[in-house]
């Protein structure tokens, strides 16, 4: 039974060992940082607004109830959005983000085929951007 014990410990630690390091090395090798919406806006107050692009991937009803100051608007959900996202200049940073995080979790895919160099995920999306209290634009 302490044997039984033991295995499935060093099982278990091995596992968590290799996730967070796997995991690590996504991240840091990766275009894309999952970002929080108060690290996104300081990310955004460092840069002063002159590198990052802010593409909002919401709908735009949803887009024009309020968004981030100097957004541009691609609907995730609309016909064209990989087509439209190729476009625009792999080289340039953009915050992207939807509403809580899922759309635009899922529209990483894309970015990734596409060969975007640097994607930072706002990953709470719009609505931590409004719970952190920061400005919006309608």
């Amino acid at each position: 039974m302490m044997k039984n014990s033991r295995t499935r410990s060093l099982i278990c630690a091995t596992a968590l060992a290799f996730a967070a390091l796997t995991g690590c090395a996504d991240e840091k090798d990766g275009p894309v940082k999952n970002l929080t919406a108060k690290e996104i806006a300081a990310e955004l107050k460092k840069d002063g607004g002159d590198k990052i692009v802010i593409l909002d991937v919401r709908t735009p009803g949803e887009f024009a109830d309020g968004h981030l100051a100097g957004a541009e608007n691609i609907d995730f959900s609309a016909d064209g959005f990989e087509e439209k996202v190729g476009k625009l200049d792999r080289d340039k940073t953009y915050v992207v983000h939807c509403r809580s995080g899922n759309r635009s979790g899922r529209s990483m895919k894309v970015f990734k085929e596409l060969k975007f160099k640097s994607i930072l995920h706002m990953s709470d999306g719009f609505l931590g951007w409004q719970e952190a209290g920061e400005k919006i634009e309608k």
